[in-house]
């Protein structure tokens, strides 16, 4: 029987491509792979996971609301968590970030499999009672815990090793940049963007997280210098007091018609390289504003 790794996150894999790689490289090299989330079947997305992998609920019912079911979802997931482990007997397991690796605890160690915990970010000593702060303070204050703790780049591996006091060299590095794609896909960008701008417009595109920290405002600020057909594209969620200030700020530099928000809503992996594939130029920033950001090349 090939070995059983088992990988465990909170949050749904199709929000976190680097645990969706991960997955698929284990799987081609031969190992048996199962995969569980708090995300319910009827949102798996087949196309984001070999058919060879394994893929388990970690959802107990409806998620419940306010204070008190925020405290009972976390309760059912770490109950169920811990049933599937204890029915499954993997050889090892991956928790990805705290919120994985608190409700794991010790647990496959007690059956003999190994334990990985495999950071995305930073995890930051919080205060409070609430799930994510009593999650990563576990994983500060029990960083010795598992066989094996991996976090994406060497520096937040130092700024771990220091906040959990442990020696950095029992911190592997795996970053969470994507895998090559050999193939560009038949570009579906321009097909989204269809009547927002002219068609033979140069597109600059910025796709993740749109909002401070990624250098956006001084991209706009830029713009001046830029072609007059190119205009800048930001893909993905923005908060609406967010977009009214670059609004604000590409109608003063007279550039309201070249600066686009894109929100297309929740797309697969191969949806989304289909969108990227129609732009000219990429652009990504992290302005260091804080340590996750300050080292995250690696995660870019």
């Amino acid at each position: 029987m090939p070995t059983h790794i088992l990988l465990v996150s909170r949050s749904a894999v199709e929000g976190f491509p680097p645990t969706l790689n991960q997955a698929a490289i284990l799987a081609e090299e031969g190992f048996q792979v199962s995969v569980a989330d708090e995300s319910l079947p009827k949102a798996w997305r087949p196309d984001e996971l070999p058919g060879a992998v394994t893929r388990y609920s970690l959802v107990a019912g409806r998620s419940a609301k306010g204070p008190l079911g925020r405290f009972l979802n976390a309760f059912r997931f770490g109950q169920n968590t811990r049933r599937l482990v204890r029915r499954l007997r993997p050889d090892a397991v991956i928790g990805y970030a705290p919120e994985a690796c608190h409700p794991l605890g010790e647990l496959p160690c007690r059956f003999g499999a190994l334990l990985l915990w495999h950071m995305h970010e930073l995890p930051e000593d919080m205060s409070g009672w609430g799930f994510s702060a009593l999650a990563n303070r576990y994983v500060l204050r029990h960083a010795r815990l598992p066989d094996r703790l991996t976090i994406p780049d060497k520096g937040r591996a130092d700024e771990l090793a220091r906040r959990a006091e442990i020696d950095a060299d029992r911190i592997g590095l795996v970053q969470n940049c994507p895998r090559p794609v050999n193939h560009v896909p038949e570009p579906s960008l321009r097909g989204l963007l269809r009547g927002r701008i002219g068609e033979q417009a140069r597109i600059v595109l910025y796709h993740g997280a749109v909002g401070p920290d990624h250098g956006l405002e001084l991209a706009v600020r830029s713009m001046p210098q830029w072609p007059k057909d190119a205009v800048f594209v930001m893909k993905g969620r923005v908060r609406p007091t967010f977009q009214e200030r670059v609004e604000q700020l590409a109608a003063s530099l007279g550039l309201r018609e070249r600066v686009v928000f894109l929100n297309p809503g929740f797309q697969s992996t191969p949806e989304h390289y289909r969108a990227v594939a129609g732009a000219d130029v990429g652009w990504t920033v992290l302005e260091p504003n804080n340590d996750n950001w300050k080292y995250g090349s690696a995660a870019c």
